[in-house]
């Protein structure tokens, strides 16, 4: 017998309104209220599916965070698309949905497994119900908790970067720091100072004091920069390593102020976003990070567990490797 709102709203001590808005997924409640509205859901007889014994046929794509560029997360979900033909569909989840209600999904046999876009850390309700979840990370931080992460090569990208600038000769080189919520942001600017180390190379870091990149509008980011520009941070450089694409055009800015045609700097951006470096000259080198094969490996292991092919314990990390584009010779 199934229940009903009002059994539902007796069970949990609630009104059937409450109940009616938690399984809508409405706002309004606590995260307590929900979690034990679903377990009420869950645990009777009536509603449970048992074992799960077939597949839905529908994978959640949850958004951890807000992506700094919204065409390149748009290029990872035609990838996906394109992945599951006609025999999967692909369910957006906010970045808001409560842990409750992504277990509801699951126990209720609406989602198979989970592909999750973003670097930013998750509660310990969530890590509790991921648990129990075939899913699989695409982001930029590696975790500790032995789950499977589809990660992009920062560091190595950092370090491509680095390789180039001293291949062009140059021997003043500097790292641009500049705050960002991406950890990936970081580990490029680690990766491009180790290599200028192993090469017993000197390396300059000029940090950036400004808000955090995913926070700043571009105006805000313009004035930013041309206040760096003149307080002459840039000067004297003979490369620089921007690690982000997002500011290549203020950076430019900046640096006309500053250089001569002959003596303006070799620059390289540490991921490649065609929208923000067109039109730039003279022309910067720039990594491409792997957006497409990124997502193309996620589906893959993805998949290896909702077949079993992987035990959901098993500890799993893929490295996309980036690779340079260089500006072309005159």
């Amino acid at each position: 017998m199934k229940l009903t709102v009002r059994e539902i709203a007796r069970l949990a001590g609630v009104s059937p309104a409450t109940v009616s808005r938690a399984l809508n997924g409405q706002q309004g409640m606590s995260e307590e209220t929900c979690r034990r509205i679903y377990r009420i859901v869950e645990q009777h007889p009536g509603e449970r599916r048992g074992k799960r014994k077939q597949r839905c046929g529908s994978i959640g794509l949850l958004l951890s965070h807000t992506p700094l560029y919204p065409w390149n997360f748009l290029e990872k979900v035609k990838v996906f698309l394109r992945i599951f033909g006609a025999d999967w569909k692909l369910i957006l989840l906010p970045a808001n949905l409560p842990a409750s209600r992504l277990e509801l999904f699951y126990s209720r046999n609406e989602i198979d497994g989970l592909l999750i876009h973003g670097f930013s850390e998750v509660g310990a309700e969530l890590e509790t119900v991921l648990r129990k979840i075939p899913h699989v990370w695409i982001n930029s931080r590696i975790r500790e908790n032995g789950y499977t992460d589809v990660l992009m090569g920062n560091e190595l990208a950092g370090r491509l970067a680095a390789r180039y600038l001293i291949r062009e000769g140059c021997r003043k080189s500097a790292c641009l720091e500049i705050p960002c919520a991406n950890p990936g942001v970081a580990a490029r600017c680690e990766g491009f100072r180790f290599e200028f180390f192993a090469q017993k190379i000197p390396c300059a870091e000029i940090p950036l004091e400004m808000p955090c990149l995913e926070t700043v509008g571009f105006e805000a980011l313009e004035n930013c920069f041309s206040e760096f520009g003149r307080r002459k941070l840039f000067n004297g450089f003979d490369g620089l390593f921007c690690p982000e694409s997002y500011p290549a055009a203020v950076l430019y800015q900046a640096l006309h102020r500053s250089y001569r045609e002959r003596s303006f700097p070799r620059v390289v951006f540490g991921n490649h976003s065609p929208a923000f470096l067109v039109g730039l000259e003279p022309r910067p080198a720039s990594v491409d990070l792997g957006d497409e094969v990124l997502a193309e490996y996620a589906c893959r292991e993805l998949f290896h567990q909702i077949h079993g092919e992987h035990p959901q314990d098993e500890r799993s990390r893929v490295f996309v490797n980036p690779r340079l584009i260089v500006p072309p010779t005159a």
